[in-house]
């Protein structure tokens, strides 16, 4: 088995992996603006129901959320690993 690993292409998917994190977080947080406005204008139980599963759809993105961040630092750790046994290999044929 072989693992050909390009740390600037590892570095550049942790990067698009924390833009993606990033930009799911604006844009939930701007819908969240929209629909709060709306909501916030009715009454009663319709108002109760639509925020109990409103709190369950947002933990969940904000749950996907978390877990892309997770992965992104699981690919710069990764990196860096593999750099540093790179490195510490490359020090094997200086003598």
């Amino acid at each position: 088995m072989t693992i050909k690993i390009t740390y600037a292409t590892v570095h550049a998917a942790a990067e698009d992996i924390r833009g993606v994190a990033t930009t799911l977080e604006s844009q939930l947080n701007a819908l969240e603006g929209k629909v709060k406005a709306t909501v916030d204008t009715w009454d009663g139980e319709a108002k109760a129901a639509f925020y109990a599963k409103h709190r369950g759809w947002s933990d969940n993105v904000t749950g996907l959320r978390d877990t892309l961040i997770k992965i992104s630092q699981g690919l710069e750790g990764a990196a860096s690993g593999y750099k540093r046994t790179d490195n510490k290999a490359a020090q094997q044929f200086q003598f």
